[in-house]
């Protein structure tokens, strides 16, 4: 059996399993998140985890770039790039990583109103990250992983505020 195809079954069932409502365009995305946010949550541990989120628009407005800066003690940043695909219409996050890290993930519009980056691993575990608009000013991410055949647990939450300009 493809192999591709049997890691592509947990993003399907998901999707399945959750309404979607039509996917935004690139410029709606950017009216809320444009800007840079300040962000604090914790990890799973507890233990707390601060970073700057910066979203802006780049190639002519077909992307949404956002750029993800740990604050120390911690080092991981990130760029991360939404949008639609050309090819195939699906809405999709490539994200590198200063760890060498590229991954690309699925992004779901279910109807409770959160935005869902989802992928399965090469190992057959899967990685999400939810966002979670909680009013204009103020979002929340969450990253949750899985093991093959694992329950999704959650890594960390940030709660994001916009700066003021």
């Amino acid at each position: 059996m493809n192999r591709n195809r049997l890691l592509s079954l947990p993003v399907l069932l998901a999707a399945l399993a959750a309404p979607a409502m039509a996917a935004p365009s690139v410029a709606d995305l950017a009216g809320y998140f444009q800007g840079t946010w300040d962000c604090s949550g914790h990890f799973a541990s507890g233990k707390p985890i601060a970073s700057t989120e910066q979203f802006r628009t780049i190639l002519g407005g077909k992307w949404l770039l956002e750029v993800h800066t740990d604050k120390p003690p911690h080092h991981y940043d990130a760029y991360s790039i939404w949008g639609i695909d050309a090819q195939t219409h699906g809405f999709s996050t490539v994200i590198h990583d200063s760890f060498g890290g590229l991954r690309t993930f699925h992004v779901l519009f279910p109807d409770d109103g959160t935005i869902r980056l989802q992928r399965s691993t090469a190992h057959g575990g899967r990685e999400a990250f939810v966002f979670a608009k909680h009013d204009p000013g103020t979002f929340r991410i969450t990253y949750r992983h899985a093991k093959a055949d694992g329950p999704l647990k959650t890594g960390d939450t940030l709660t994001c505020r916009k700066r003021s300009r």
